[in-house]
């Protein structure tokens, strides 16, 4: 399944400039749907600082951002504080939650004073995408983690039916209701918790892709293979639901490297699904680390056995660290001699 999503090949590409928050009485041209009072927007590189000479004035560079290079993005994403500040340097690292071209209402151009035309979203729009993001992680944490006592508490019922409890910020819930009539059809009884919880958590990531996600649909020949059916996003928030349910439906697991601490992405069922680092060189860099700690334990007086306890190792794989560390400093000491 996790071919048929190709969230990987989402990529964002924006000029560079700095992502400002700005009110709307700063802003020209507004459409007549936009109704926030603080608005997101990337003023030119240029402009943001101060090059407004015509020789001085350059092409700002184009900035890429690979999804695929941020397995964690939809997570990172829904632990930003809710605040328009959070939001801009979200913006100003991996570009707009929207797309120009199929989000018109939400993503849109228009005159900013002293900074000229500039891409603009508003903050509202930014605000209600996080509040889903928010909750429906803090329902998957719960869930992974298997905490009755947090999911009881993110359960708010109201008249019969399930409503999210709200974020500071948000005057009204926003979320998903869902009747006990629908939770019963799909098997769920009110005090499973984990039943109630993981249904909402899916609907949201659902709602999210139903409606402020765009998705194109491709079915072409990739690398001489037979023919592929390809669902790929075209907006950001697109993609980082994307990456939610890929994660919540179990197609995508994370882990983090254990030298450089990055997350990385492990797809159930393929070819080495117990990596423990995100590189080759990550995985060279600890192989050597352990030889280093070898070495340095065995100079402290720890028994072979005790440094392979310490390594996660055994004491033969030990006897050969510290037997290849004494043939390298003979053939060192060998090689001075030579060369006087």
């Amino acid at each position: 399944m996790a071919g048929l999503f190709a969230v990987d090949d989402f990529e964002e590409c924006f000029r560079d400039g700095v992502v400002r928050v700005v009110r709307a009485d700063e802003l020209s041209g507004l459409p007549g749907s936009a109704s926030s009072e603080l608005f997101l927007a990337r003023v030119d590189a240029n402009v943001a600082s101060g090059h407004l000479g015509a020789r001085r004035r350059t092409v700002p560079e184009v900035r890429w951002v690979r999804i695929r290079d941020h397995p964690l993005l939809f997570e990172e994403f829904a632990r930003l504080p809710q605040a328009s500040d959070s939001f801009a340097a979200f913006a100003q690292k991996y570009g707009f939650l929207y797309s120009l071209d199929y989000d018109p209402g939400r993503h849109f151009f228009c005159n900013l004073k002293g900074s000229g035309r500039v891409a603009v979203e508003e903050v509202d729009e930014w605000v209600y995408a996080h509040t889903v993001f928010h909750q429906a992680w803090r329902y998957w944490m719960a869930l992974r983690n298997q905490d009755e006592k947090s999911l009881l508490e993110l359960i708010c019922w109201k008249e019969g039916g399930l409503l999210w409890s709200s974020i500071t910020g948000i005057d009204e819930p926003v979320g998903c209701y869902l009747s006990e009539r629908i939770l019963a059809d799909a098997g769920i009884v009110r005090k499973d918790a984990f039943g109630v919880a993981k249904f909402a958590l899916i609907e949201a990531i659902g709602d999210v892709m139903r409606t402020i996600g765009h998705y194109s649909v491709d079915f072409c020949i990739r690398q001489k293979r037979s023919p592929d059916i390809r669902i790929s996003p075209v907006n950001l928030v697109g993609a980082m639901a994307m990456q939610f349910a890929l994660a919540v439906s179990g197609e995508k697991e994370y882990r983090q490297c254990r030298t450089c601490g990055a997350p990385f992405e492990v797809t159930p069922g393929s070819a080495r699904t117990n990596k423990e680092f995100c590189s080759a060189a990550c995985r060279v860099k600890a192989y050597y680390k352990r030889q280093s700690d070898a070495r340095r334990l065995h100079a402290e007086g720890r028994s072979l056995a005790e440094i392979a306890e310490k390594l996660e190792t055994d004491t033969d794989r030990v006897e050969f660290w510290l037997a290849k560390t004494r043939q390298q400093r003979t053939r060192k000491a060998v090689e001075k001699g030579r060369s006087k």
